[in-house]
């Protein structure tokens, strides 16, 4: 664009390699700014107090990685402004001396997330192109004509054929024996959509077989074909190093996790079993460090819940640890019931559990286990006390003492035994609460997991109307049905609306008066009203 001089000379300065931390001191009329998933709060603070006038944020509300392939934004999940924005307030970075830099350097480059990420990266890059090269193959054969090849190229589900191929892989099929399967399988000459036939064809035929199974662990994720020769040993050389340390680094958060017995893992594993219990600790472990280690992938630090949501459908290595941990932790699957329900009663399924969550009692499993354990040592340390103050060569002064140390423990130990019978009420009334809320429980994460493969936000809030916007909505969508709709009786002739009608509508004026409601609930037709409210 081009701007009169003088208008540049007084409102427009150079802001030539400027940046948000050299802009911190500013103050201007009004801010603009763009705020993402990587925005941390220090910088969102000083994006939303620069203007004197009004401050303006610009939310990103599809997250994707820096190397994100084209188009790869409409196939991402939405999620709405205000759950980026409060995931950006619950996360605030801390400023850390030189020393602790490095030490979170240090922990950040063995970390799950450091160690997948790359390979998932290097994944992409060496079997980029795959998919293509097998369908060329199948063209040099006859198996595809050239017009055919061509008309896949531009099929913009394309992308998604390609992620259906690595998914089957990671579920243990082959490729290119899948596609070829798929291709050959008849005829697709009269499809508009090539690519999404074969996706069709695909998902049908490996109906229940495209779950991936984590046995060997992160070395699962690496593909079978790495290329001929050297080369090809060197990248699997390379891949098996990464997964190798990935995996230290998830039996090393499966021990640091039953050290912590946070309240996530003991409320979907169950209490930590005892050191002496080998095989029950170590399956404990095991199961733990899955869940761990995909809640450091993915930064996940929600006490209660988790795993959190799925990723989307166009990360498969990260949606394959999702299930990998969530089998783990064995976590209720969605099943047929689920599978054919609204968002809506989805969404109504998990609010019913949030409800219950509410009135629950205090989780005091791990506050119960350490004042035992004091009590125990107050119960013990006495009795050594009083018989060191007797041993001979004691000082007077150091019987005093012991005593005196031996009477005060005993004194704490009362006062522990009285905290003990609280905390045990309240433990008691713990465990009532979630066999009484097992079945809500047991519905609500059902409906989470197919909700998360549907990729919708649970975190947004459901889309609601006043009784006046949707009957508003409802007359103009009426009018402009009206316009085309064949008359086929002397009565539709005329604008006078039914008395059933009539009166129908105004029950729902009155009944909306004050209340929100869903659109869809029930709809209004001439021949009275259909559902109910």
């Amino acid at each position: 664009m081009q701007l009169p001089g003088s208008y540049v000379r007084e409102h427009l300065s150079l802001a030539y390699a400027s940046t948000k931390d050299a802009a911190q001191g500013r103050t201007v009329d009004t801010g603009h700014a763009v705020t993402g998933p990587g925005t941390d709060l220090n910088s969102l603070y000083s994006q939303l107090t620069r203007g004197r006038d009004a401050n303006t944020q610009y939310v990103s509300t599809r997250h994707l990685a820096p190397d994100a392939q084209t188009g790869e934004t409409f196939e991402a999940a939405e999620r709405a402004g205000d759950a980026v924005m409060a995931d950006i307030l619950a996360h605030a970075r801390q400023d850390r001396s030189a020393v602790a830099e490095d030490a979170q350097a240090v922990a950040d480059e063995r970390s799950v997330m450091t160690n997948v990420d790359r390979m998932v990266d290097y994944i992409a890059t060496v079997t980029a192109g795959r998919t293509a090269n097998m369908l060329d193959r199948l063209a040099a054969t006859g198996d595809l004509t050239e017009l055919q090849r061509q008309r896949l190229a531009a099929d913009d589900a394309f992308g998604s054929l390609d992620r259906l191929l690595r998914t089957a892989e990671l579920a243990g099929h082959d490729p290119d024996q899948v596609l070829t399967e798929a291709v050959t399988a008849r005829s697709h000459d009269d499809a508009v959509a090539p690519a999404q036939v074969l996706h069709h064809r695909i998902t049908h035929r490996l109906t229940g077989r495209l779950t991936p199974n984590m046995q060997a662990g992160m070395a699962d994720l690496i593909p079978a074909d790495l290329g001929p020769g050297e080369q090809g040993q060197q990248r699997r050389q390379w891949l098996h190093g990464l997964a190798e340390a990935a995996d230290t680094r998830r039996h090393e958060l499966g021990a640091e996790t039953a050290l912590d017995a946070p309240q996530w893992a003991v409320e979907a594993l169950g209490p930590v079993p005892d050191a002496g219990e080998v095989i029950a600790r170590q399956d404990w472990e095991h199961r733990a460090g899955w869940a761990a280690a995909y809640r450091e992938l993915t930064d996940h630090t929600d006490e209660h819940d988790p795993l959190g949501n799925a990723p989307g459908r166009g990360r498969v290595e990260h949606r394959m640890l999702f299930r990998a941990a969530h089998d783990a932790l064995q976590l209720p699957h969605a099943g047929e019931e689920e599978a054919g329900m609204t968002d809506g009663r989805l969404r109504a399924r998990a609010a019913a559990w949030e409800r219950e969550r509410n009135w629950a009692p205090a989780w005091v499993d791990d506050q119960l286990s350490a004042t035992n354990q004091r009590r125990d040592q107050l119960v013990t340390d006495p009795t050594v006390w009083d018989a060191r103050a007797d041993a001979p060569g004691v000082t007077d002064a150091d019987a005093v003492r012991l005593r005196a140390d031996a009477a005060a423990a005993r004194t704490e130990a009362a006062q522990l035994a009285e905290q003990l019978a609280q905390l045990q009420f309240a433990d008691d009334a713990r465990a009532q609460w979630a066999a009484t809320t097992a079945v809500t429980r047991d519905k609500a994460e059902r409906s989470d997991f197919e909700l998360r493969a549907r990729g919708v936000d649970r975190d947004a809030g459901e889309a609601k109307v006043t009784g006046d916007q949707w009957l508003e909505i409802h007359r103009a969508e009426q009018a402009d049905t009206d316009r085309y709709r064949e008359v086929r009786d002397d009565y539709e002739l005329t604008d006078d609306r039914d008395d059933a009608v009539a009166a129908a509508l105004a029950a729902i004026r009155r009944w909306s008066v004050g209340r929100r409601v869903w659109p869809g609930r029930c709809r209004v037709e001439r021949g009275g009203v259909a559902g109910g409210v």
